[in-house]
């Protein structure tokens, strides 16, 4: 108990500091990019992230099974059976970073489509489309796989040092860049290369944190059984997030422009930055919560749910009314009167 304890504080002091890094400065970098380079590439953004997060559907919550399997192992030191699913997770992810590779590709033809460029700028989406499809499938070809067994040892600690750094040193090359270029093309080229250093820190760490885990063994059959179970659960929830949070930016994009995009990104950007600094709470509780359904009573765990539930949504409530009170107020501010909606399109985006 008091190792869970210490855990979640640990994850939610680190997890702090890197989403207050992730919520800074990409709304420095943002305003920046709008005023002296054009806003029609921070629309880019919104329309890549979007197509490459249905990409990410592929995936169907495949890790977030494996490492929920992971939780009982780790709790009981059971140390053969997390080297079969360390193996499971590294063979599927190659399937998985292959499969949205090919996929990737095939969007390519239908860019012109899917991006609406009304705004009369020389872009090349396609190089910048290939740049961002590079930065996704980095992860799962590399390793990424290794921060399954952070997780689920509860140290996401680790993980959030890791991002708190990387990040540190992408964001400060960005502004280079920006400062000294105003190159667009570099300053995604920074973006899309940094997953490689990531990624070999989350070998580092893992390896000597936990040297007699590695890839080895097959998964039973009743393994197998259980991970399609649980992605099969999952799917639901997946498709709804990526349609609630990714869809819009492609329709958008695809039916107005970039220049209707960029203002109703401005407001996506400040609610998923209070979202993302939020949702430190939740990922720094989630592992100890795996671990207190391997240990604690299934009434216990369902007490503790509830709280957290009740927690989210008072909390929700609370931001957005804020939103409502501080959008248009903060978006002058930051970028310009002009970037700001009417009160009605503004009241239904708090809404959603």
């Amino acid at each position: 108990m008091k190792n869970r304890s210490t855990y979640s504080f640990n994850n939610m002091i680190w997890g702090t500091m890197y989403r207050s890094l992730r919520m800074f400065f990409p709304l420095v970098l943002r305003g920046f990019i709008i005023r002296e380079i054009g806003a029609h590439y921070v629309g880019l953004e919104g329309v890549f992230g979007a197509i490459l997060s249905i990409l990410n559907l592929t995936e169907l919550g495949f890790g977030t099974a494996v490492v929920f399997m992971m939780y009982k192992p780790a709790a009981e030191n059971d140390i053969p059976t997390m080297r079969i699913l360390l193996g499971v997770m590294r063979k599927f992810y190659i399937i998985i970073g292959s499969v949205i590779l090919a996929i990737g590709c095939l969007c390519i033809p239908i860019l012109n489509i899917l991006v609406r460029n009304d705004t009369g700028a020389n872009m090349n989406i396609y190089l910048l489309y290939i740049m961002y499809l590079f930065q996704t499938v980095g992860s799962y070809f590399s390793f990424a796989y290794r921060s399954s067994l952070l997780t689920a040892y509860q140290r996401q600690d680790v993980i959030f040092k890791i991002l708190f750094f990387t990040s540190l040193v992408e964001y400060s090359l960005k502004i280079v860049i920006l400062i000294i270029t105003k190159n667009y093309y570099l300053y995604i080229l920074v973006f899309a290369l940094m997953i490689i250093p990531q990624n070999i820190c989350y070998y580092i760490y893992s390896k000597k944190m936990y040297p007699d885990i590695y890839p080895e063994g097959k998964p039973t059959a009743e393994m197998i059984s259980t991970i399609k179970t649980k992605i099969t659960a999952l799917i639901g929830h997946r498709l709804g997030a990526t349609v609630m949070f990714s869809i819009d930016s492609i329709i958008i994009s695809s039916f107005i422009g970039l220049s209707i995009l960029v203002k109703y990104d401005n407001y996506n950007v400040i609610m998923n930055s209070i979202i993302t600094l939020l949702g430190v709470i939740l990922t720094s509780l989630v592992a100890s919560v795996g671990n207190k359904l391997v240990l604690d009573s299934v009434q216990e765990t369902y007490g503790l749910f509830k709280r957290i539930s009740f927690l989210w949504i008072a909390i929700v409530g609370w931001c957005t009314a804020c939103f409502l009170s501080l959008y248009q107020p903060f978006i002058s501010l930051w970028v310009g009167e002009e970037y700001c909606f009417d009160e009605g399109i503004v009241i239904c985006i708090c809404l959603y």
